[in-house]
């Protein structure tokens, strides 16, 4: 398992400012994203530019200790939460333009700790099995028992085949 050293937090707003503290009072190097110039500023002065009970004393704190430090680009980090507004459109659906913005900008971006990097497929196996060979995680998915009871195989199946190969 790879150590996760730096996270960036997309959107410094009521979600993402008191996510950006916590894990930065919890001892990990936070760097804190927004697109506007002046919650950036604010941030990095040690101020908040929201309400939130006792959430200015710990910025402060965690700012002063060189745990969190804000940006309007995205940097590099071991992990990336984004916590941006999805507002609901005229016809009541959410609008996620700007999660997708979120997540196009950050998807270039290297990460903060080489041992951070995601694992890769072994060279000697294919990502992606022939209808005719189905990979042994593929297999194995339709005969276990669900756990937990609301997920379903085809669920179970998308989650292994996520992040095993």
């Amino acid at each position: 398992m790879s150590e996760i050293k730096t996270v960036s937090v997309i959107g410094m707003g009521y979600i993402g400012l008191p996510t950006c503290a916590i894990f930065a009072r919890s001892g990990l190097n936070v760097i804190g994203i927004d697109v506007n110039a002046s919650v950036v500023e604010k941030v990095n002065r040690g101020e908040i530019h929201i309400v939130e009970p006792d959430l200015d004393g710990l910025i402060q704190k965690v700012v002063a200790n060189g745990k969190l430090k804000a940006f309007t680009t995205p940097q590099p980090a071991d992990a990336f939460i984004i916590a941006v507004p999805t507002p609901i459109t005229h016809d009541h659906k959410p609008d996620i333009s700007y999660v997708l913005a979120a997540a196009k900008s950050i998807a270039s971006t290297p990460p903060a700790s080489p041992s951070a990097r995601p694992p890769t497929a072994p060279k000697d196996r294919s990502p992606h099995p022939t209808p005719s060979s189905p990979s042994p995680t593929a297999r194995s998915c339709s005969s276990k028992p669900a756990s937990p009871p609301s997920s379903t195989p085809a669920d179970r199946c998308a989650i292994k085949r996520r992040w095993k190969w």
